[in-house]
């Protein structure tokens, strides 16, 4: 081209040439820009390999731990069964007892400390006995008189639709 073109022609092609080498330049930025951001995540990635390890190996030693909690959970709940027999046993003794007391008595405390957390009571009942009547006497509570009791405040709805004061 430089052999038979004109001065335009030339000027053309080492326009483009020059075009091009801002290409590559921009192409090499980028590329550089690209490996920066690799390396960088390869680095997170590592980092966050390692933690997790780490949170691995804590959580299979807390696993045997736990093994060995739940195993010791089971004797010492054994061994509770009958000292909490005995307690209830004296419990309803203290209970009886209190239910006909004499005229002029004082009523049998309990002799359990009470169910406390921060100053307040924990649970609604105060003595380990009085958990268990407590637990019973809620069993098979709560369904059938709701429902009934929703179910009357449907006919009143029904009734009150029924004779046109309805929307």
């Amino acid at each position: 081209m430089l052999l038979n073109g004109t001065a335009d022609d030339v000027a053309n092609l080492d326009h483009r040439v020059a075009l091009t080498k801002i290409r590559l330049d921009q192409l090499d930025v980028q590329h550089a820009a690209a490996v920066l951001a690799e390396a960088e995540a390869k680095a997170a990635h590592e980092v966050e390999q390692k933690r997790r390890r780490d949170l691995h190996r804590k959580a299979m030693k807390a696993s045997a731990e736990v093994e060995k909690l739940a195993a010791e959970y089971v004797t010492e709940a054994q061994r509770l069964v009958p000292l909490l027999e005995r307690i209830r046993e004296r419990a309803a003794l203290i209970e009886a007892a209190n239910y006909a007391l004499p005229n002029g008595v004082e009523p049998v405390p309990t002799g359990e400390p009470p169910c406390r957390w921060e100053g307040r009571p924990d649970q609604p009942h105060a003595s380990i006995a009085g958990r268990d009547r407590h637990y019973r006497s809620r069993r098979g509570r709560g369904r059938g008189r709701g429902r009934r009791r929703l179910g009357a405040q449907f006919a009143r709805q029904q009734s009150v639709y029924s004779r046109g004061a309805g929307p």
